[in-house]
């Protein structure tokens, strides 16, 4: 097989929360020094609250092509997770000057711009993102957690619920979709949700 089809298969694990099975396959592969292959392990150990193994990766995969774009998504991804909020602004924003057509860029940059409170542009921007797919379930977690801050408790647990029913693995969601159903009243609901 080749590396493209190996980054892609384990792609296709993590995209369906199988983060550990991905990393344990491209393990065999991680002395090919390929960019993908240590972008792909620093995503998974990132998913799997590995921050550490997750900066690891992502050095050995800017140290094998600097100049790859999906090295600067990487890096904001990890500044958002460690808090450096500006900084992973600016980097999303750079990657999507430079790929202005980029979805996981604009789904980065929309989620950068919430975390530093630019709830407008990040909602503009998401809803742009969802009328182009609106199988994104991110776009729809974000669009969510910004109609909540504005108090559109009914309209962010449709975009929750959507994104459950695209990846359900993201477990980000879960309380909130079972508080909001109990906000509403809807008691079975929340408690046939807590059972899956």
């Amino acid at each position: 097989i080749s590396i493209e089809h190996a980054v892609e298969y384990a792609g296709f694990l993590r995209e369906r929360g199988e983060y550990q099975k991905a990393t344990d396959y491209l393990e065999t592969l991680k002395d090919t020094k390929n960019t993908k292959v240590f972008l792909e392990l620093s995503y998974c150990s990132l998913l799997l609250g590995n921050n550490e193994s997750a900066i690891k990766f992502s050095d050995l995969a800017k140290a094998a092509n600097p100049t790859e774009l999906a090295n600067s998504i990487m890096e904001a991804r990890l500044s958002l997770k460690t808090d450096n909020k500006e900084k992973a602004l600016k980097l999303a924003t750079q990657v999507v000057k430079a790929s202005p057509n980029n979805i996981e860029g604009l789904v980065l940059l929309s989620n950068c711009l919430r975390a530093n409170s630019q709830f407008e542009l990040s909602l503009n921007i998401t809803k742009d993102i969802i009328s182009r797919d609106e199988t994104i379930a991110e776009a729809r977690i974000n669009r969510g957690l910004i109609l909540m801050s504005q108090n559109k408790k009914e309209m962010a647990l449709n975009d929750f619920e959507a994104a459950y029913f695209i990846k359900p693995h993201i477990t980000q969601i879960w309380d909130l979709i079972i508080s909001l159903n109990v906000s509403f009243g809807a008691h079975s609901k929340a408690l046939n949700f807590s059972k899956e």
